[in-house]
């Protein structure tokens, strides 16, 4: 399953979780893993919690990437190089029918180099 989502800010982390479950609960599989993937290079997936000021502090963090010098010539080698570091892609267990998260934890999608419209696909995969 996959789904799309357009950004709106240059940095942005945006609650995936719901349509993550979605795809879960239309796969039918109660135990396995949600593989989660975005197949984008300035794009990346975290789980965190899903609050204001850590946001912020996330956003303080990226933008410290934006005041060094680098080599790549397009102007958003920080995107890159952010979303090489997270990572574009998270396994999140599946059990009885549910993502096993904790209780704070959130699946975000982090934006580093918007506005974009953004493809994630889930793919859920039995024990």
């Amino acid at each position: 399953m996959e789904f799309t989502l357009q950004t709106s800010q240059k940095f942005e982390l945006i609650n995936i979780t719901d349509q993550i479950q979605k795809a879960v609960e239309k796969s039918g599989i109660k135990e396995g893993a949600a593989l989660v993937f975005v197949p984008h290079t300035t794009a990346a997936v975290i789980t965190s919690e899903d609050e204001s000021g850590l946001k912020q502090d996330f956003y303080n963090l990226f933008k410290e990437y934006l005041n060094r010098s680098y080599h790549h010539p397009d102007g958003n080698a920080e995107a890159h190089i952010l979303a090489g570091i997270i990572g574009h892609s998270r396994i999140i267990p599946v059990k009885s029918g549910k993502l096993d998260l904790g209780t704070w934890q959130s699946v975000l999608l982090a934006e580093l180099d918007g506005p974009r419209q953004r493809r994630v696909t889930v793919t859920v995969l039995p024990i």
